[in-house]
């Protein structure tokens, strides 16, 4: 009788340990499934990845026929960015005249979703035109108030599309010039930076604690 006892009493010990230690990988698999979602939904909601660098050549635009651009962040929180623009080109456009320019552009961007974001811009361009023909060799320098609105498109997080107007008026009085307006097409390539959520005090605060679980643990399935 006592070993019928005994057994029955280790039988249910030892189911009541085993049902413990299921509810508890239950209760670990499904905080990990959580915290997964949630992850998802806060890189949906603020996981914009904006690149701090991008060059890119545009044809037409500011440079008449074509530029390269270098652009910069310098403020970026949640969908909005500002970036500065600098380039330059060169034109033969005749046989005997060539024009130098080197827009310079402040911009303000508007995130639509993560990778398509809207554009609008204004600065200045500086051209210097130099004729050398035949006994009469002349220079002029040009300063121009440029526009610049359109959309950009980020391909895999490197790859940029610029589609712009760029609309640019003479600040004097040309006879040969006057306003003109161009589109421009920009192919390029961006890099740095990082996503939003990874830029939250929180975050941050998050990822010093020593006694913190991993995130590849915490994300692991």
């Amino acid at each position: 009788m006592k070993r019928i006892l005994l057994f029955l009493v280790v039988l249910f010990a030892f189911v009541e340990l085993s049902g413990q230690n299921n509810n508890s990988n239950d209760s670990v698999a499904n905080i990990k499934r959580f915290n997964k979602k949630a992850r998802n939904r806060q890189q949906d909601s603020l996981g914009l990845y904006v690149p701090n660098n991008s060059i890119y050549p545009e044809l037409f635009g500011f440079g008449i026929f074509y530029s390269l651009n270098y652009e910069r962040v310098i403020y970026h929180k949640h969908k909005d960015a500002l970036n500065i623009r600098i380039g330059a080109t060169y034109n033969p456009i005749f046989p005997y005249s060539h024009v130098y320019g080197y827009p310079l552009l402040i911009n303000y961007q508007r995130y639509l979703v993560k990778s398509v974001s809207s554009e609008l811009g204004l600065g200045m361009v500086y051209m210097h035109w130099y004729s050398f023909e035949p006994h009469n060799h002349n220079q002029s320098d040009y300063f121009l108030l440029a526009f610049n609105a359109g959309f950009r498109f980020l391909v895999a997080k490197h790859f940029l599309i610029k589609l712009d107007f760029t609309p640019a008026i003479f600040l004097e009085d040309r006879p040969y010039y006057g306003l003109f307006s161009y589109a421009g097409l920009g192919l390029g390539y961006s890099w740095g930076g990082m996503p939003n959520y990874m830029k939250s005090k929180s975050y941050h605060k998050i990822n010093k604690d020593p006694n913190r679980i991993p995130r590849w643990k915490q994300f692991s399935d």
